[in-house]
This record gives C-alpha cells, sequence and structure tokens, in this order.
C-alpha cells in the first residue's frame, strides 16, 4: 500500500546480460585504478536507460504500464553492443564515463522517440536532450580530465535486446538499489 503523496524514483531501462558484464569489468579493472576516487557502478546495477522519469506518483503506474506495454509491442528483438568510451558533459571536464552503445537498427532511440511521445500524455516533459544509448561506468563527484580512454570496448559481442524493464530506484548512504516493477517484452 503506498501512503498518500508518496513518490518514487523510476526508470525505464533495458538489461545487458551478465557474461558483457562480467567481460567489460575484468577488462576495465585498470580504470578503477586510474580514478579510484571515481564512484564506479557495480555490475547488479548497470543497465541501458532508456527513459528516467523521475518522482513519480505510484497511482501513475498503472497508465504508465499502458504505455510501456504499447511502446514494446511496436518493437521487435534486436542485436546490440557495446562500443568505445566516452564522457558525459565531455572527455575534458567529465562526471559520467561510459561505454557507448553500437545499435545498427535504431532500437534504442526508436524506443525512447516512442515512449516520449506518449509519456507526455500522461504529463511527463519531454527529454530536453537527444538520446545517447550507453551504459554509464562510474560517476566523477569533481570534473575529471579523461585522458587516454581505451578506443574499443572489451566486450564487442553483441547481444539481443528482448525487453523494457520499469524500475524504482531506492537510494541510501550505501548506494542506489534498483528493483524491476514490470517487465515488458518486445513483441513487434
Amino acid at each position: 500500500m503506498t501512503r498518500s503523496g508518496e513518490r518514487w524514483r523510476l526508470f525505464v531501462a533495458t538489461p545487458v546480460p551478465h557474461e558483457r558484464l562480467a567481460e567489460l569489468g575484468r577488462a576495465t579493472e585498470h580504470l578503477r585504478e586510474r580514478w579510484p576516487d571515481a564512484r564506479f557502478i557495480p555490475a547488479a546495477n548497470q543497465h541501458v536507460t532508456l527513459r528516467f522519469l523521475g518522482t513519480t506518483p505510484p497511482g501513475l503506474i498503472a497508465p504508465l504500464g499502458e504505455v510501456l506495454e504499447a511502446t514494446a509491442a511496436t518493437a521487435r528483438p534486436e542485436e546490440i553492443s557495446l562500443s568505445g568510451f566516452g564522457a558525459f558533459p565531455k572527455v575534458a571536464c567529465a562526471r559520467v564515463l561510459w561505454a557507448g552503445i553500437d545499435d545498427p537498427a535504431g532500437l534504442l532511440s526508436g524506443l525512447a522517440r516512442a515512449m516520449g511521445v506518449a509519456l507526455e500524455g500522461l504529463g511527463f516533459e519531454p527529454e530536453e536532450r537527444d538520446y545517447t544509448p550507453h551504459l554509464t561506468l562510474a560517476r566523477f563527484r569533481d570534473p575529471v580530465r579523461l585522458t587516454d580512454l581505451p578506443s574499443n570496448v572489451p566486450a564487442p559481442e553483441p547481444f539481443t535486446v528482448t525487453e523494457m524493464i520499469l524500475y524504482r530506484s531506492h537510494t541510501s548512504s550505501k548506494g542506489a538499489r534498483y528493483e524491476p516493477l514490470a517487465h515488458y517484452p518486445l513483441r513487434g
């Protein structure tokens, strides 16, 4: 049961297979040594975010589920792969280190775009930035100049995106924990 006025931090993402995350973790261990003050994201919390929804009243979960179900119904599973490294806002003053996504069919951008249009009908603000599919690896408290980033991600084997997941984010002093609320298989 939810309390009156309660709001949940929600986002929609697609999972990355554990074996790809393990390969990536082993191959980027030297980056942890290079930037020991960075907060590296545990593999259990890594995913490809499609849309951050922010604080949301639990009463919107049902209509949100309808939007996500309809979006997933229009897309078919496609292969993507990890590809290259980058940073937000830019490499010269990074706050986020990420692994890029090679999405030849445009699946992730298409899902993000379709979801964005439908979510406006539920009162969610449109995204201000273009969607950039990525896998967040680390966050920096203070901006860092990232030099000599590897050019290739060491886990290039493709994997198939088969679903979107609605997650609830629980934050505490020990870090974030992500609770999957619902799975939406791609059925297009």
